[in-house]
């Protein structure tokens, strides 16, 4: 069921701006997290990828002193918030459900589009979970699991940044139930979509048509300009997607890769470095070529007997 249709009259998301903020909640609003490992099984949505993370021996995550574990973590394509009244190309929405009781906590970190290259950890295990989800789930209702050589971690891709945080009615899970958010910005994300990415997303889940709502007095929205009140190590990320049912058999990749699929002749062309080279191989053929034909039609130098100068013969003396 689309989250639009159960969930259309609720207060949240919001739109974020700074200039609607209400104030600072470094006290009120405490976070901290340390994300154990986990597997990978995604199931297409329709309207989003959800993504199940293990639990842990310990509890991941502290928001005012409170402990909470993941339930879910979810990436959507435009993003449910706006930022400063626009839609990001993605966002990515981890659920939390509290230890002992109390709201629900859902932190969103919103997905940006990168040209080049992506250079984070986190940039690389999202875009990777996206191109195993088009290949092994991509309809609506089709379930993977990603075969991960080395298991990934959510610490790769919250931000240690500032954050935005408000409480009101949840979009995403139970829209009978007050739920507590924190929401990173564009500006402080790390995690990037290359365009191929992008295009994958956009073929394989639809818009949600979640409408983001106004702050106001009844749901204001305060700035943590802090950040998580940790800081952990990112973790390297292997990823190697193999749909569920399939063969079992999986081959050890020896250096880190977001991208489960094949390099397409047109990744070749389009790397900067491919490029850069074969221009440079271009220029020089073009000097030798140059510098050939300069030697066949230029002028030939002419040797000059200095013995017996413009042929002159010297006389004979008897």
């Amino acid at each position: 069921m689309s989250t639009s249709t159960t969930c259309n009259s609720t207060t949240t998301p919001l739109n974020i701006s700074i200039a609607q903020q209400s104030g600072k909640c470094d006290s009120k609003c405490d976070y901290s997290f340390n994300y154990q490992s986990s597997s990978c099984n995604v199931t297409n949505k329709g309207s989003y990828i959800s993504i199940a993370y293990d639990g842990g021996n310990t509890t991941p995550v502290k928001y005012n002193a409170q402990g909470y574990n993941v339930t879910e973590i979810r990436i959507y394509m435009p993003s449910a918030h706006t930022y400063m009244g626009k839609k990001a190309l993605s966002e990515i929405v981890i659920i939390h459900s509290p230890v002992n009781g109390g709201n629900n906590l859902i932190v969103c970190v919103p997905v940006r589009s990168d040209e080049n290259a992506i250079s984070s950890k986190g940039s690389l295990l999202i875009n990777g979970i996206i191109k195993g989800t088009a290949i092994n789930a991509p309809k609506s209702g089709e379930t993977a699991t990603l075969k991960l050589i080395k298991s990934f971690s959510l610490n790769s891709v919250v931000p240690r940044k500032p954050f935005f945080s408000y409480t009101g009615t949840d979009t995403f899970y139970n829209c009978s139930q007050t739920v507590d958010y924190i929401v990173f910005t564009p500006v402080t994300s790390d995690i990037s979509l290359l365009p191929q990415t992008a295009v994958s997303l956009h073929k394989i889940i639809v818009p949600s048509n979640i409408v983001a709502k106004q702050p106001s007095t009844t749901t204001p929205l305060f700035i943590n300009e802090n950040g998580p009140s940790n800081s952990d190590a990112d973790e390297d990320i292997y990823i190697d997607c193999q749909p569920v049912g399939k063969s079992t058999e999986t081959t050890d990749v020896v250096e880190p890769t977001y991208d489960p699929s094949p390099i397409s002749s047109s990744d070749i062309l389009n790397n900067p470095w491919f490029n850069f080279i074969g221009i440079s191989i271009l220029i020089f053929i073009l000097i030798l070529i140059a510098s050939a034909i300069f030697k066949s039609f230029g002028p030939k130098s002419q040797v000059v007997n200095i013995t017996r100068p413009f042929g002159l013969m010297s006389s004979k003396t008897t």
